[in-house]
């Protein structure tokens, strides 16, 4: 299966990469600087860029996407107006896989916008919450399925 991993670079991403190939896929890294790993081709993609991210998932054509990328300065991530942005990017990004032909997409954050516990609303929990949870009237629109209504995730 040909799979896209955005963030490929990230402390997340860069540990699904060896798993992946080693099952057999296709694994195509997306990333603001392009490296040289085994076994993974590497697209260089500044995913805030609108014909650059739909650029890279047209070429890549990918069936599966995990997407890892949003901003991670750990000093502005909380409040950073850029999440606004990552929130768009991140609703178009996955509209264009799902209209390249992709089937299965895995988005994951950080323990910070996956808990439970109240706490005021900080823009990266809401963008990301949003992306984890299919809440968006865009998404909807979009014809995106929900998690639990995509087939089991073992099974990519």
């Amino acid at each position: 299966m040909r799979v896209l991993v955005t963030g490929a670079t990230g402390l997340i991403g860069r540990q699904t990469l060896a798993p992946l190939i080693a099952a057999g896929h296709e694994v195509h890294g997306l990333s603001r600087h392009v490296v040289d790993r085994e076994g993974a081709r590497w697209h260089s993609v500044d995913l805030l860029d609108d014909s650059a991210r739909a650029r890279a998932i047209e070429l890549v054509g990918a069936e599966a996407l995990l997407h890892l990328a949003w901003h991670t300065d750990v000093a502005t991530v909380y409040n950073d107006a850029a999440n606004d942005r990552w929130l768009d990017a991140s609703i178009d990004l996955i509209a264009r896989f799902r209209m390249v032909g992709g089937r299965r997409a895995v988005i994951a954050g950080s323990a910070a916008d996956m808990t439970g516990a109240p706490r005021a609303p900080v823009p990266v929990h809401a963008g990301k919450q949003a992306l984890h949870w299919c809440r968006l009237p865009a998404m909807a629109k979009l014809r995106t399925p929900c998690a639990d209504t995509w087939p089991n995730p073992t099974e990519v």
